[in-house]
C-alpha cells in the first residue's frame, strides 16, 4: 500500500499547521501512558478503538457516496478532487483496519459496519442534499473534521499505549484531509475552480487559498463522537 506521503506529494503549509495541532494535542497525552501503567490504571482503549473504527467504516462509505455520485456533483471531472476522492477513501479503510487490529488485541470486536449514531445525526441528512462539488467538500470537511476531533479526544481516555499510538498517528491526518479539502472548497467559492490542482500553481493562487483552512486549527471537540455509540 502507498504511503500517505507517496499519496499526497504536496503538503499545504496550513495543513501541515492543523495536523501539527492535532499531533501535538495527542503527543501531550502520550506521555501520561507510562505513569497510567505503572499506576496500573484499570483503563484499556477498546471502546475507544471500536468506536473510531466504525467511524473510518462511515468515512469510507461517505467516500463511497460520493464517488458514485455523477461526476458533475462529486467534482470528480477534476483531476485533483477525483485523486483526492480516491486516495483518502483508501486511506479510511486503512485506518479501520488498523482500529480493528487494536480492538481485537484489547478483547474487543471488530467494526465491519459504520457507526450507526454519527450517520443518522450528521451523514445520511447530507448526503441527499448534494448538489454540487461545493456541497461535496463541505460535507466531505465537516465530517474528516469531527472524526479528527474524536480521536482527539479519545487520546484522553485510551489508556493502552496501542490504542493512544493509533489515535495520535491517525488523527493528524484526519485533519489534513479536512485542511486541503476546505482549500478546494475556498477556491471553488473564488471562482477559480481551474487553481484546484496538485501540487498547486503557487504564484496564481488567491490569497483565499492560504487562509481557508485557519478555521480548522481549532478541532471542534465539542463535536466529538462517544465511544460506544455505535452499538445498537
Amino acid at each position: 500500500m502507498q504511503s500517505h506521503a507517496a499519496i499526497h506529494p504536496v503538503m499545504l503549509s496550513r495543513r501541515a499547521l492543523l495536523a501539527s495541532a492535532s499531533g501535538l494535542a495527542c503527543a501531550l497525552t502520550l506521555g501520561r501512558v507510562t505513569a497510567l501503567h505503572a499506576a496500573a490504571a484499570k483503563v484499556s482503549g477498546r471502546a475507544e478503538a471500536q468506536t473510531a473504527a466504525a467511524l473510518e467504516n462511515l468515512l469510507v462509505h461517505v467516500y463511497d457516496s460520493v464517488l458514485a455520485l455523477p461526476r458533475s456533483v462529486s467534482g470528480a471531472g477534476s483531476a485533483a478532487i477525483s485523486h483526492v476522492l480516491s486516495a483518502f477513501r483508501m486511506h479510511h479503510a486503512a485506518h479501520a483496519e488498523m482500529f480493528n487490529t487494536v480492538a481485537d488485541t484489547l478483547g474487543g470486536a471488530r467494526q465491519t459496519a459504520v457507526d450507526g449514531a454519527m450517520d443518522d445525526a450528521v451523514v445520511a441528512p447530507a448526503l441527499s442534499t448534494l448538489r454540487g462539488p461545493a456541497d461535496v467538500l463541505g460535507l466531505l470537511t465537516n465530517v474528516e473534521s469531527i472524526v479528527a476531533a474524536t480521536h482527539v479526544q479519545f487520546s484522553g481516555t485510551a489508556g493502552d499505549a496501542r490504542a493512544l499510538a493509533a489515535l495520535c498517528s491517525i488523527a493528524p491526518v484526519e485533519a489534513e484531509h479536512a485542511a486541503l479539502l476546505q482549500t478546494f472548497s475556498a477556491l471553488l467559492s473564488a471562482g477559480a475552480p481551474e487553481l484546484v490542482a496538485l501540487p498547486p500553481d503557487t504564484q496564481a493562487l488567491p490569497a483565499a487559498a492560504g487562509s481557508a483552512g485557519f478555521a480548522l486549527s481549532s478541532l471542534p471537540v465539542s463535536q466529538a463522537r462517544r465511544a460506544g455509540e455505535e452499538v445498537r
